[in-house]
């Protein structure tokens, strides 16, 4: 297949970040991107926009033979997320994937046209920080009740 380090997927951007082991960063990232998608899907089932988009934001970086024109599935993407709850961490850099100069990347040489891929992946990453636990107080422990406030006098 030609060009595969252009391709906007886990395969082109290991390819260009680690052609020496290539495969088994292709692995574990895909790994990592299958558990992602799955846990941002099943987090909340009745948001149906937002797990079609991360389905198949998913589907383009796991694909193992995707181009420039398979990033058109990226519109239907853009689209769901803007009308979903989806905070600005997960927008943004969905938002910078479709300006021009991003996809220009692609026909630039190694390491640039793995920005396409590089966002789409911060996009997924943005995802899973926005939908983390809130943090405990560092104050208090785990199962412990808070302190009382002191009395007014």
């Amino acid at each position: 297949h030609p060009l595969i380090e252009r391709m906007p997927n886990l395969h082109g951007l290991m390819l260009n970040l680690l052609p020496a082991y290539e495969l088994p960063a292709t692995a574990a990232a895909s790994l990592c991107v299958a558990a992602a998608v799955l846990w941002l899907i099943s987090r909340d089932p009745r948001d149906w926009r937002s797990g079609l988009a991360f389905a198949l934001l998913g589907g383009l970086l796991l694909s193992w033979h995707s181009y420039l024109q398979d990033a058109a599935l990226l519109l239907l993407v853009l689209a769901l997320l803007l009308q979903s709850r989806t905070a600005a961490a997960v927008k943004l850099p969905l938002a910078i994937v479709f300006l021009p100069f991003t996809f220009w990347m692609v026909t630039s040489p190694v390491p640039w046209s793995s920005l396409p891929a590089a966002l789409l992946l911060l996009t997924l990453a943005g995802a899973l920080w926005s939908a983390r636990p809130a943090a405990l107080p560092s104050s208090a422990a785990p199962g412990s009740s808070p302190a009382p406030s002191p009395a007014a006098p």
